[in-house]
């Protein structure tokens, strides 16, 4: 075979490899822009999902954000909520529905601490004060229409063990406090006075010695009748809580009733309210 030939061959195979990579290469071509044209709207339209998509996580974050600065603000507010509670559950005893949890006792009467000497240790004409007196009214220094005031109520269930006509009082041997409430003495007695008009000195009392009664049962109203001070006409409940024999009992004697039904029984003004009216 001569050279030129040779060449001639050579070139020829070369120019079939080379039409078919151009042929190859085309229809390549050709089927890209055909698959592009086919599958551009469905890249599209995920793009677009996509950028929706990213549109409503960021929405969202920004609205979880938001909850979580409201929940904050709720929660800070859940605690001010609480304190506000709690301060008013010392302002006004018995609004707290969940007292019964804390106090073994219920609130006797509703009314209001007239005088800083019906306090809790308020000094009383040169006495200690060993109760807590609760007034029906601070209207009119305390006088009411007939001299008898708001309902009295037993603050524990027990036996009535003793009772004081002439100050219109009796005495509740209450039964043994269980021991998972945190007071200073779980055997205690519950004393009421001045239930009785000061001027006729009829009595307002409705639970006689050795007579049981139930917590929350009625067993009086408020009075202004008092064997200490025969002239005092402020109505009001006299309510104290002693162990061993009286308030003055050398040994136990009385306890703040505030430990016992809740509530401030040492400022003037504070409140008590009954779950009964």
């Amino acid at each position: 075979m001569r050279l030129d030939e040779f060449a001639i061959k050579v070139w020829t195979v070369l120019l079939v490899f080379v039409g078919i990579y151009i042929v190859y290469g085309a229809a390549k071509l050709i089927t890209l822009k055909q698959a592009e044209k086919k599958y551009s709207p469905i890249i599209q339209e995920k793009e677009l999902a996509l950028s929706f998509l990213n549109h409503e996580i960021s929405e969202q974050n920004n609205y979880i954000k938001t909850l979580n600065l409201e929940v904050s603000n709720l929660t800070e507010r859940g605690v001010q909520l609480i304190q506000t509670n709690n301060n008013l559950e010392g302002r006004i005893a018995g609004l707290n529905t969940q007292r019964e949890l804390r106090y073994p006792f219920d609130v006797p009467t509703k009314g209001i601490v007239g005088s800083f000497a019906g306090t809790f240790g308020g000094n009383m004409y040169g006495m200690r004060h060993l109760g807590i007196d609760v007034w029906t009214t601070i209207e009119n220094n305390g006088r009411t229409e007939n001299n008898s005031g708001n309902p009295v109520y037993a603050a524990c269930s027990g036996v009535v063990d003793n009772s004081d006509r002439l100050n219109g009082a009796i005495t509740i041997k209450c039964d043994p406090i269980p021991s998972n409430y945190n007071v200073p003495d779980h055997n205690v007695d519950t004393y009421y006075a001045h239930m009785g008009n000061g001027v006729s000195k009829n009595l307002y009392i409705q639970a006689t010695p050795g007579r049981r009664v139930q917590k929350g049962q009625l067993i009086g109203y408020q009075g202004n009748i008092s064997k200490f001070f025969p002239n005092m006409r402020n109505v009001h409940l006299h309510f104290s809580v002693f162990g061993g024999l009286s308030e003055v009992d050398s040994k136990k004697g009385a306890y703040n009733p505030c430990l016992y039904i809740g509530g401030d029984c040492r400022t003037r003004g504070a409140r008590f309210v009954t779950k009964y009216d």
